[in-house]
């Protein structure tokens, strides 16, 4: 069986049958009534092979209740985390995307280290570990943008050697998505059935070409890149974004190729020049040896 657009990260099953993988997994979750982190997220993260998401919005919260599974997930030598998202980000995650994106030996080995991957440290300071995932490249987060509408899609792909479950439905990267609004979402794993083998393998190509960036009428980049075009944005809550919006940050986005390089301090939006965040404490505490100059060995 030939597929088009194959992502090589995509694991396939050619064949139909009972697998072990997410095996007590429903079809279909109403939440907040079903708990999808427990039943389906953190089983997946803890079986997975690779981890690819697409959502519209993300907060860095939710890596608290995800932590059981990812932590383990995390702690893998090869398991990296993908994450498409739209520009819009709460001010936090914005500038733990970006500490992330600086040097990792000027930021997560003076600051952080690989210890720091726990369930413990990942439910209690969700921005430091973002930033430390970032740097490292355990975490890798990319940027879309349309021309006139928003970035939507709600799917989590969970790769493993029997094939791809890929969880859709309306929620979003977001603790309230998961834990508190009402939501529905369906579960679709690549060697249960053609049905579910066509869904799971379509939305898996579909990130695939989003990740490479060869999607029509959508434009997506790596972080670095779209904090040097300042287009990141807290999303308004009371305002949502118009079209004309889009539009602009679309336009931006697409001339990032002949823009001149400049020396100027990137600062974020309505914000201040960065800095190391307050949140990124070293100085005392539990993490004070990682204030020292780093040295090999």
């Amino acid at each position: 069986m030939v597929r088009e657009d194959s992502d090589d990260r995509v694991p396939f099953a050619p064949s139909w049958g009972s697998g072990d993988f997410l095996s007590n997994a429903k079809p279909l979750y109403v939440l907040p009534a079903d708990d999808l982190v427990e039943d389906v997220l953190i089983p997946g993260f803890l079986g997975a092979t690779s981890v690819d998401c697409m959502v519209g919005f993300f907060s860095s919260a939710i890596l608290a209740d995800l932590a059981p599974g990812l932590a383990s997930f995390l702690r893998r030598d090869d398991a990296r985390l993908r994450l498409i998202v739209s520009p819009y980000l709460s001010n936090e995650d914005q500038l733990a995307l970006l500490a992330g994106s600086v040097d990792p030996t000027d930021l997560a080995q003076r600051v952080m280290e690989s210890q720091l991957v726990t369930e413990d440290e990942l439910q209690r300071h969700t921005l430091k570990c973002l930033s430390y995932l970032l740097s490292v490249g355990r975490i890798e987060v990319k940027v879309a943008l349309l021309k006139d509408a928003l970035f939507h899609p709600k799917v989590w792909l969970f790769g493993s050697s029997e094939g791809t479950v890929a969880v859709h439905g309306s929620s979003n990267m977001t603790r309230r998505a998961v834990r508190g609004n009402f939501e529905q979402v369906s579960v679709s794993k690549s060697w249960a059935d053609p049905t579910q083998q066509y869904v799971a393998e379509k939305l898996s190509r579909q990130f695939g070409r989003l990740w490479r960036n060869t999607e029509d009428e959508c434009v997506v980049l790596d972080v670095p890149d779209a904090v040097r075009l300042k287009l990141l944005r807290d999303y308004p809550v009371d305002s949502p974004p118009s079209e004309d919006d889009f539009r602009k940050l679309f336009q931006k986005a697409m001339s990032r190729g002949t823009e001149m390089p400049t020396d100027e301090p990137v600062v974020l939006q309505e914000g201040p020049e960065f800095h190391i965040p307050s949140w990124l404490k070293y100085e005392d505490g539990p993490y004070s040896h990682q204030g020292r100059p780093y040295e090999h060995g």
